[in-house]
């Protein structure tokens, strides 16, 4: 029987593998998060509501409405109220009873601008070292374009750390942002 104690294991595990991974599940859960934030940020924000509101009451024209009076669902009843109207008259109508529903249209149009840009929101991962890899931490990340406040946390956490990994994000602008992984592969935070 031989000795275990004396057996040398070679561990093949392939880390960077799994940083990789990790680091995948880990964003693409803040991509999610970024994106509802966003929607219901937008969603709730009066001023931009208010903006778009009044843009889509300012382009409300008497001539108009009635031109496209069967996709408004007006009756013959309400097509002549309308067409009696002065413009003063008309301003108020537009103000007082068309308003909650330029706004309703308000709302639904941000939500569509601003989901197609969060549709368009990813990441990067650009590289995953071990810490033996890297000469010069700060060199390396000033290549990356890091912050000092970033490279400060990056410096602390590397004391535990095995890997770095780069990840670029692309949310509306592009930044870089590192993480550090322990030696098997789990995000230190």
């Amino acid at each position: 029987m031989e000795n275990a104690q004396n057996k040398e294991v070679n561990d093949t595990t392939d880390y960077k593998s799994i940083v990789k991974d990790n680091i995948k599940t880990e964003y693409g859960w803040k991509i999610i998060e970024l994106k509802t934030t966003t929607l219901k940020a937008a969603s709730e924000n009066d001023e931009l509501i208010e903006n778009e509101t009044e843009e889509i009451l300012k382009n409300i024209t008497k001539d108009g409405l009635l031109k496209e009076a069967d996709e408004y669902g007006l009756d013959e009843e309400e097509i002549s109220y309308i067409k009696g109207m002065t413009a003063d008259d008309f301003e108020n109508f537009k103000n007082e009873t068309l308003r909650p529903y330029a706004a309703d249209e308000a709302k639904k149009n941000i939500k569509e601008a601003i989901k197609e840009v969060a549709d368009e929101y990813k990441f990067t991962i650009l590289d995953i070292k071990s810490k033996d890899e890297i000469k010069d931490i700060d060199i390396y990340l000033d290549a990356y374009s890091i912050g000092d406040d970033m490279k400060e946390d990056v410096k602390k956490k590397m004391n535990n750390g095995t890997y770095v990994a780069v990840v670029e994000m692309d949310v509306a602008t592009k930044f870089n942002v590192v993480e550090v992984c322990d030696g098997k592969g789990k995000i230190i935070k």
